[in-house]
């Protein structure tokens, strides 16, 4: 299986693959991206107004393809929802390991993504697993989550101390490429036995 690596000559290249994150307020959207295309953290907190997006161009199976990861931030759910899914190829829920609220505010994200046009697939990534931290949401919930929703992929990750990051997006991005190989046939839904990644201490693995 190739890398994925960040290719930083030449024009970007079509195929264009956009990812939207979405989440509760603080669950770090915006540091998840940063570290994922920067390898950078930022320490003090500073709210998403509204929604931005950063791209990087990469090279997959030999191809180069410009990765779109967008960061809906203090996201009105019921009026703004549809919007910020038009054009997304894979949404990615995200909440914070150590904030149950956050967590279960992604089935009002669910409930509320029914009313939408999307149909596209969701992955599912707990941010905050920090070092030496002991988490408060539960891999049982998060199981049965990830079971009821059909989701395609689920991690938990720390964009602090840059753990399982680049491994998650990574794997996410291959599955949207996949996809799209497949001329947008159905995914294999969530196996609690293959998809949700135990958190180890990573190198950054490929994107610089």
């Amino acid at each position: 299986m190739s890398k994925i690596k960040e290719f930083n000559e030449g024009v970007p290249t079509t195929p264009i693959y956009k990812l939207t994150l979405i989440g509760k307020s603080g669950c770090g959207k915006s540091n998840l991206i940063i570290r994922y295309i920067h390898n950078k953290y930022r320490e003090a907190y500073r709210a998403t107004i509204g929604v931005d997006f950063l791209s990087k161009i990469c090279i997959i199976n030999q191809e180069n393809i410009t990765l779109q990861v967008w960061d809906c931030g203090q996201l009105d759910i019921k009026t703004q929802l549809p919007m910020y899914c038009i054009g997304t190829n894979l949404l990615v829920l995200v909440y914070d390991v150590n904030d149950v609220d956050s967590f279960n505010y992604l089935t009002d994200v669910i409930k509320h993504l029914r009313d939408t046009t999307y149909r596209g697939k969701i992955a599912l990534l707990g941010n905050k697993l920090d070092r030496g931290i002991r988490k408060k949401v539960q891999d049982s919930d998060i199981n049965s989550f990830c079971q009821l929703n059909d989701i395609v992929f689920s991690a938990q990750v720390s964009a602090k101390d840059s753990i399982d990051v680049d491994t998650s997006f990574d794997k996410i991005l291959r599955l949207i490429v996949k996809k799209s190989d497949r001329n947008n046939s159905t995914l294999d839904k969530y196996d609690e036995n293959t998809s949700l990644l135990t958190s180890k201490q990573k190198s950054r693995s490929c994107c610089g």
